[in-house]
């Protein structure tokens, strides 16, 4: 029996994948999964939300300056 290197369950010889992580067993054919670095302790910025209200603003002003040039313009 052999252990996995990821999570340390017990796996039994020939197997390719752990049973409980997935992590990739190393020996035969199987090339060894790369280890992700550890992450822990870092913190990421949560997604900034769109509110809708930029494009909401630009069509008014678009819309207000062809109303304007309409007026001395006539089409």
């Amino acid at each position: 029996m052999s252990f996995c290197t990821k999570c340390g369950t017990q796996v039994q010889e020939g197997i390719k994948f752990c049973g409980n992580c997935g992590n990739a067993m190393q020996g035969g054919n199987t090339p060894q999964a790369s280890q992700s670095p550890n992450l822990e302790g870092f913190q990421t910025k949560p997604a900034k939300k769109s509110n809708g209200w930029w494009g909401v603003l630009a069509f008014a002003i678009a819309f207000i300056i062809f109303k304007i040039i309409q007026h001395y313009v006539k089409f």
